[in-house]
């Protein structure tokens, strides 16, 4: 099911909810398991090939709320900022190698919007 969105969404829908958002805590259990680098490239070398849809969209969005929980969990850890800085870097080099319009580029887009929107930078 890794190659496929469509196949993939459903189980990525339900990780998402489960894990992702703004829950600290499930992106803390993430961030144990996976680095936020390995995540982003297995998302990059399985899906950035795939041409907008809506089941790519769907599962876009999925991995996205996931990233956002890893985010939040890694750059509020007061006792590992460094982490936080090394999330924040692996996304940049991923959107870096991402052209805008693929999986990647969206993933960390609305990742960094979600973060910024549950800081209040922007709105929600």
């Amino acid at each position: 099911w890794g190659g496929d969105p469509a196949a993939a969404g459903p189980i990525v829908e339900f990780v998402a909810k489960r894990y992702g958002g703004t829950s600290f805590t499930s992106g803390y259990i993430l961030r144990s398991q996976v680095s936020v680098q390995y995540f982003l490239d297995c998302i990059r070398l399985r899906y950035d090939m795939f041409a907008a849809a809506p089941g790519v969209e769907k599962v876009s969005l999925q991995f996205s709320l996931i990233l956002q929980s890893m985010l939040l969990s890694s750059l509020s850890n007061r006792r590992s900022i460094s982490q936080g800085e090394h999330d924040v870097s692996a996304c940049m080099s991923a959107l870096t190698d991402s052209p805008l319009g693929t999986v990647g580029a969206h993933i960390v887009l609305n990742a960094i919007v979600g973060v910024l929107a549950w800081c209040e930078v922007l709105p929600a």
